[in-house]
């Protein structure tokens, strides 16, 4: 208990205390109620200052506009507006009888002139385009005219629309004398007549339009925002030192008085920081959050959810508070899933994971949830508060994915007609064995099998060869494949020994023989067998053994052949070494050459650009394509040279050009210094370098993809382009493609060619345009070669088109869509 001699002092301390207390927070809200009228203060001058921008806007000539600034200044005037509405000043001021209106009168005077700069802009952009084409109507009609009478009438208009264009007045009357004189000139009946009428059309539409702008300026002029500012910031001046008045008197009036309040004050504070500390867990930013929330306490009763949660799951908050979340359970989790979830929380520790719940309806769905604890003040776990996120149509969009690409696998490795295993599934498979033998079958005379009993009945001459090569008896496990037309090959899984070969055949001989089919419609087979073991690791080059020992058993009286080296070293050689001698003399003689064959955009009927692709002119004078000759190069070393040949005499067949083009590319190229080094120089050297782009050939070759990268960003930089050729014809194009910045798909022409008769092959091309326009990649089309092609591709949503149905290769691009057999189609 106080003593009575101190009680007195203490009190007084108490109180100087408080005062000092008070004083000091009257202080900061004098400064907070100042700091306002400064800001206040500021956004009128804002205003005023940015509507001289706007009128020095409307003298601007129309070469030296700057909509860019101006579009910020509108920005910025809407800002200041807003801002000075939020103001505290504001709110107090409005009170005034006729302040709100001339604040109003302001923003409507604002949108107004608003709507004359967006008018003005707009009346001028199309000014300035109608004045670029003016000037390149006038370069082209006196390049082609001889008539000096023809190029003064052009030229009195040209001045007077030059004029207009610099903001200088022009008398009506003149004006459209010299366009009467222009019309009635002798160049308006010759054959620069459509040129000089647009000339005039565009003249005159010129003239309108500096009289619109004429308009524009006068109408913003008599708008008076400037008036009406000036007013608003006499009266806001004034407001404001009243206003400053009144807050100084109501500081040193409420002082006193606000004493006795401060101790009563205190406690409610205490109290408010209390509760607030308990509602600012969840509270802030929660009640308008997209994702759902609920809060419960620790006994995991809900004592709040959010609107998305009551969205989501069809309850009402009244509905769920009170409840435990075990309301929402499908039964799609079991026991142990919630104890371990109960386990994790009650440690402490935030739980994150996915729920299968079920709405008030009934309906199930997946929600991404972060159950987090939350403590007090002594550690001790007060709520929880889970944050969940609706996923089931992302769940449910990636299942069918799936599915999509799982059925697309499927197709892609299946042969339609026999439900075999194609040539793709034998490919593959090949990478996995390490032990197998490898037959490969063509079922004789097939062409006249075609031609004499029908397609039909050669269709089912396959079906029944299928099912015969299944069901022979053989001493391994094996699999059978159609790999291509009449041919099939089967792959056994280990070395099958020569006699169970030779089994297998006079097996496979008999069962042919004694079908039904076989009966009616004999027909025989040819085979070529090839081993791969340990010595001879499993890849493509059993297949191409395989072939060779088929071409041999073909030119044999034997029904089948076991393949030996002597095939291959005999066969390679001679080719090798007669195409070596060809490269080396046409690289000598000069005889490697650009053809360019062009890409058509299918919409608009014009050129998208020039394929540059590589020829070579033999002794003969004949046209070869790099299929011949292209491996040969690279073993033999060569292949850099060609791209430098190709480089040099491309970039020269289109110099000067306003045409685009387009050369190939090659992993090998990319990682050759000199080849990027003259690559560089070269785009450096053009004038529009957008015109250019490289076409990257996709291989399985390019095992570094950093290298790839960089070159793409070095090309990219000078703003050129970038395709990937061939698209389709690799082993991971849908996963790498993410990795390379490039601007077009080209679908390989192995797919393209039979989307019209193989519906696999146009599954794969669907997905293909339907992941490009995903990842935003432009697609284009090669070896279309029939209208029904491209008919099938627009339907996709294909418009760039390239392949003989419009224009084989040409020995120089000069390519005339008018004079071709193409017509573009009207969308």
């Amino acid at each position: 208990m106080i003593q009575k001699h101190i009680l007195k002092p203490f009190i007084l301390a108490i109180l100087l205390i408080v005062l000092t207390l008070f004083l000091f927070l009257a202080v900061i809200n004098t400064r907070s109620q100042l700091l306002a009228q400064f800001r206040y203060q500021k956004n009128v001058e804002n205003l005023q200052v940015i509507n001289k921008k706007f009128d020095m806007f409307f003298q601007k000539k129309i070469s030296y506009t700057d909509n860019d600034k101006i579009t910020a200044s509108e920005k910025a005037f809407e800002t200041e507006m807003g801002q000075l509405k939020e103001n505290s000043i504001f709110q107090d001021m409005i009170k005034e009888n006729d302040f709100l209106d001339l604040f109003n009168q302001i923003n409507d005077k604002f949108h107004i002139k608003n709507d004359l700069i967006e008018q003005y802009k707009s009346t001028m952009g199309a000014t300035v385009n109608s004045l670029r084409y003016i000037s390149v109507l006038q370069e082209n009609i006196v390049a082609n005219s001889d008539n000096l009478e023809k190029d003064r009438a052009l030229l009195v208009l040209y001045t007077k629309v030059m004029q207009l264009g610099f903001n200088e007045s022009v008398n009506q009357k003149s004006f459209f004398d010299a366009v009467a004189a222009l019309s009635h000139s002798p160049v308006a009946e010759s054959e620069l007549k459509n040129e000089v009428a647009l000339f005039i059309t565009h003249a005159t539409y010129v003239y309108q339009q500096q009289t619109q702008l004429e308009h524009i300026i006068h109408d913003a002029h008599n708008l008076h925002l400037d008036t009406a500012l000036n007013v608003f910031s006499q009266k806001s001046y004034n407001s404001l030192r009243r206003h400053t008045s009144q807050i100084m008197l109501v500081f040193f009036t409420l002082t006193g008085f606000l004493l006795l309040l401060v101790l009563y004050t205190g406690w409610v504070l205490r109290e408010n920081h209390k509760r607030e500390e308990e509602l600012s867990y969840y509270k802030a930013g929660v009640d308008q959050s997209d994702n759902s929330v609920m809060l419960t306490d620790i006994q995991h009763r809900i004592i709040y959810v959010n609107k998305a949660f009551e969205k989501l799951s069809g309850y009402k908050a009244d509905e769920v508070i009170g409840q435990t979340p075990g309301m929402l359970q499908s039964g799609r989790h079991d026991d142990d899933f919630y104890a371990k979830l109960n386990k994790t929380i009650s440690a402490g520790q935030v739980w994150r994971g996915e729920f299968i719940n079920r709405t008030k309806n009934g309906k199930t769905y997946i929600e991404k949830v972060s159950i987090n604890p939350i403590f007090d003040r002594n550690n001790e776990i007060r709520f929880y508060m889970a944050i969940k996120l609706d996923i089931s149509r992302e769940k449910a969009h990636k299942e069918m994915i799936l599915a999509k690409n799982k059925e697309m696998i499927d197709r892609y490795y299946q042969d339609d007609l026999t439900n075999l295993p194609n040539r793709n599934r034998l490919l593959k498979d090949l990478t996995k064995e390490k032990v197998c033998c490898l037959v490969l079958l063509n079922i004789d005379a097939f062409k006249e099998i075609n031609d004499f009993y029908g397609i039909k009945k050669g269709d089912e001459v396959l079906q029944n060869f299928a099912h015969i090569l299944e069901n022979i008896h053989c001493h391994q496990v094996y699999r059978v494949y159609r790999t291509h037309a009449d041919e099939f090959a089967l792959l056994i899984d280990s070395l099958a020994k020569k006699e169970h070969i030779d089994a297998l055949m006079e097996s496979l001989e008999e069962a042919i023989h004694t079908s039904s089919l076989g009966e009616k419609i004999p027909f025989s087979f040819s085979a070529g067998i090839s081993y791969s073991g340990l010595q001879q690791p499993v890849n493509k080059s059993i297949l191409t053994d395989a072939d060779l020992a088929l071409k041999h058993a073909k030119n044999s009286s034997h029904s089948y052949t076991f393949y030996e080296k002597s095939f291959q070293i005999a066969n390679e050689f001679e080719t090798n070494m007669l195409w070596l001698k060809k490269l080396k003399s046409a690289i000598h003689a000069d005889r490697i050459i650009p053809y360019f064959q062009p890409v058509i955009n299918r919409q608009t009927g014009k050129i998208l650009y020039y394929e540059s692709l590589m020829r070579m002119i033999d002794e003969n004078g004949n046209v070869i394509t790099p299929y011949f000759f292209l491996d040969i190069a690279k073993k033999a070393k060569l292949y850099i040279a060609l791209t430098t040949i190709m480089i040099e005499k491309t970039f020269a067949a289109f110099k000067g050009s306003e045409d685009a083009f387009s050369i190939n590319i090659s992993y090998e190229d990319m990682r050759d210094e000199k080849v990027i080094g003259l690559l560089e120089e070269k785009i450096k050297g053009l004038s529009k370098p957008e015109n250019f782009s490289v076409e990257i050939l996709e291989s399985e070759s390019i095992h570094n993809y950093e290298v790839a990268k960089d070159f793409i960003n070095m090309v990219k930089s000078y703003g050129c382009g970038v395709a990937i050729d061939d698209f389709g014809s690799g082993y991971s194009n849908f996963e790498r493609v993410f990795q390379l910045n490039i601007d077009y798909l080209k679908i390989d022409g192995s797919i393209i060619r039979g989307i019209d008769t193989d519906r696999q092959l146009r599954i794969i091309t669907e997905t293909i345009v339907a992941f490009a326009r995903k990842s935003d990649k432009k697609v284009i089309a090669e070896f279309v070669h029939s209208e029904k092609i491209a008919e099938i591709l627009e339907e996709m949503g294909v418009y760039n088109l390239q392949g003989f149905y419009f224009s084989e290769p040409l020995q120089a691009p000069t390519y005339d869509i008018k004079e071709s057999a193409y017509t573009v189609k009207s969308l």
